[in-house]
């Protein structure tokens, strides 16, 4: 969940991505051993406010997104 949360729902390259990231950085941070999920834990939380569709967003679900956009601004 966490790999689709980082790499982006509806792109199978950013959940890739998002994999190899946390499968790569616990080892980057064995030394603080008993710290080492902190990070983790503060990068899911700044992502889903700051960056919710992920660090590589859907293209499609982008689309989709803005097309709702102008369609909400034309009703108003």
């Amino acid at each position: 969940m966490a790999a689709v949360v980082i790499g982006g729902a509806g792109n199978q390259l950013g959940v890739a991505i998002g994999a190899i990231m946390l499968a790569y950085l616990p080892e980057r941070f064995r030394e603080f051993a008993d710290y080492r999920l902190l990070p983790f834990g503060v990068v899911l939380i700044v992502m889903t406010i700051f960056r919710p569709q992920g660090l590589f967003p859907s293209r499609r679900r982008s689309v989709e997104l803005q097309d709702r956009a102008k369609e909400v601004t034309v009703d108003a």
